[in-house]
């Protein structure tokens, strides 16, 4: 997605829309920037760190952007604006190898402009870190990719200006199109932001244009509140099944989690699989399929929906 362009005078900031003008206080949405780095010396050559492995390119129903794999089962960090109308939450992940996987959105933070996605893949996959927030400070280089939509490899690096209460990061770089939802990183390779916006000042001084991107401390509050939640649910639920070996998501009894060797595993169930029935019986709460496994019957008649085909398995325990 084209990062957000905003321009401000002074206290209040004018929002260009398409085609119309709104006036607001700090409340970014989507606009079209009229910068790009597209001309500016990239810096991969000399760099002591590569990230394409672990980025990936975007493509939901709020338009196209950039993520971060932060972990290695395909858990993506990118910004909400991009999936935020993504039909069932689905969403398509472009690998820089240029294979192509379906996403799941697994929890979003609208008021920080932040979105996780699980790659529906059992592939590994390579990541990136996340910096410490209190080792940030100003006038640091950072760096973020140069033209997401030309290549996953090339970066273009600016200065850190300004830091504001551990939520916002301000830099000196021209974000380009498709910089949202992508790192800024640190010297080290470490994501110290989600990039988000692009921000122009005009005041006595003249004309300045900075990226916006969300602080690392923000991420990390969204991601320990993200596991803290789906752990809650898989507890309060009885949504973890030691016989199965998976998780699932409470309300869908979608498969968000498979672990290895395990009966599921055995079986080939896959991530984004959700639980329809057993035995010709409607699963309402994995609670019940459980209750049976504990049974320790012979077999069981499992149904799940995959890719929207309905499948039966015949398991034998």
């Amino acid at each position: 997605m084209k990062p957000q362009l905003i321009s401000t005078w002074i206290v209040s900031i004018t929002i260009a829309l398409t085609g119309s003008l709104a006036t607001a206080l700090y409340s970014p949405v989507e606009a079209q920037p009229t910068v790009s780095n597209r001309n500016q010396e990239t810096l991969s050559e000399s760099l002591p760190f590569k990230i394409s492995d672990a980025v990936v390119t975007l493509q939901g129903a709020g338009g196209k952007g950039t993520g971060s794999i932060i972990e290695a089962s395909g858990i993506v960090l990118t910004s909400e604006h991009i999936i935020s109308d993504a039909q069932g939450g689905q969403v398509s992940i472009l690998t820089d190898d240029g294979v192509q996987y379906p996403g799941k959105v697994i929890a979003v933070d609208r008021d920080h402009d932040l979105a996780l996605i699980q790659i529906l893949s059992r592939q590994t996959f390579s990541t990136l870190p996340l910096a410490d927030g209190d080792e940030i400070n100003t006038k640091e280089r950072v760096y973020a990719l140069a033209d997401p939509f030309l290549s996953l490899e090339n970066l273009t690096s600016g200065t850190l200006k300004k830091v504001t209460r551990a939520t916002s990061l301000y830099s000196t770089i021209l974000l380009s199109p498709g910089d949202s939802g992508g790192p800024l990183l640190n010297g080290e390779g470490e994501i110290i932001g989600v990039n988000r916006a692009i921000i122009r000042f005009q005041n006595a001084e003249g004309n300045s244009t900075w990226g916006l991107s969300t602080h690392i401390n923000s991420v990390h509050n969204f991601l320990e509140n993200a596991r803290s939640s789906r752990l809650s649910s898989a507890s309060e639920n009885g949504n973890q099944t030691q016989k199965l070996g998976i998780t699932v998501a409470p309300n869908t009894l979608e498969i968000i989690e498979i672990e290895p060797d395990s009966l599921a595993d055995e079986w080939g169930l896959k991530i984004g699989d959700e639980l329809v029935g057993f035995n010709h019986r409607p699963i309402e709460e994995l609670g019940t399929l459980q209750d049976f496994l504990d049974k320790n019957p012979s077999e069981v008649l499992l149904f799940l929906r995959r890719n929207n085909y309905l499948v039966r398995l015949r398991m034998r325990l």
